[in-house]
């Protein structure tokens, strides 16, 4: 059974190829929020300490039907994800602060693992300041269905759309990108033939299948 990652998940990408000739591509930060949107999703939540001065927002803030809501406190950012997923049966987005900041969001996204909510955890990091651990305290690693980090731009649009699907795929539950700031301003790279994205739904297919089989083996050896 294939993830359902689906065609028009690359609409507005493949709308932009065609109108420019097949030569012109989006930004990497762009394509954040545009896939967003594709799916209906027009809010994400963060902290707003730290939030107005990431990289992303200026990407946010350019898209007048895309809004991110701060929050003083990280955990409450959490619940508000956790809440708009629940009420609209759609993805939450979660912009974390930083690794750290982690720590503050292991409640609602324990809650999000346990109701099988889709949520998305979205952070960025500095190259230079990248931490030599694993993002996630060790405790909390089994609340996320899946954890990647982009350090480049090839493939971004597969693994981002295979990621989100996974994190609709049943059991439900929480997923991380974390992302690199230097890549944010480079051009999407894509598989472009014929003006369309096909390959590209059937990599993210593939990809999100082998995310749905580790975890079937993670889970037979709880058994």
């Amino acid at each position: 059974m294939l993830c359902g990652v689906r065609t028009n998940s690359f609409k507005r990408l493949s709308n932009y190829i065609i109108q420019y000739g097949g030569v012109s591509r989006p930004t990497i930060g762009n394509y954040i929020i545009e896939s967003l949107l594709d799916k209906n999703i027009e809010v994400a939540f963060g902290y707003n300490k730290v939030g107005p001065y990431s990289p992303i927002y200026q990407y946010a803030d350019k898209h007048e039907d895309f809004n991110i809501v701060f929050d003083n406190y990280e955990k409450n950012s959490g619940f508000r994800a956790l809440n708009y997923s629940a009420n609209t049966n759609n993805m939450g987005v979660i912009v974390s602060a930083s690794t750290i900041g982690f720590n503050n969001i292991m409640t609602p996204i324990g809650i999000a693992q346990s109701e099988k909510r889709p949520i998305l955890l979205l952070s960025f990091f500095e190259p230079t300041n990248e931490l030599k651990i694993s993002p996630f305290p060790s405790r909390s690693k089994h609340y996320i269905k899946e954890s990647i980090t982009l350090k480049t731009s090839k493939d971004f649009v597969v693994n981002m759309e295979a990621l989100i699907s996974y994190g609709y795929e049943f059991p439900a539950g929480p997923v991380h990108l974390n992302v690199s700031n230097n890549i944010l301003n480079d051009p999407v790279s894509v598989s472009v033939k014929k003006q369309t994205l096909a390959p590209n739904v059937v990599f993210a297919q593939q990809l999100c299948n082998m995310y749905m089989e580790n975890d079937k083996k993670k889970r037979g050896t709880f058994k």
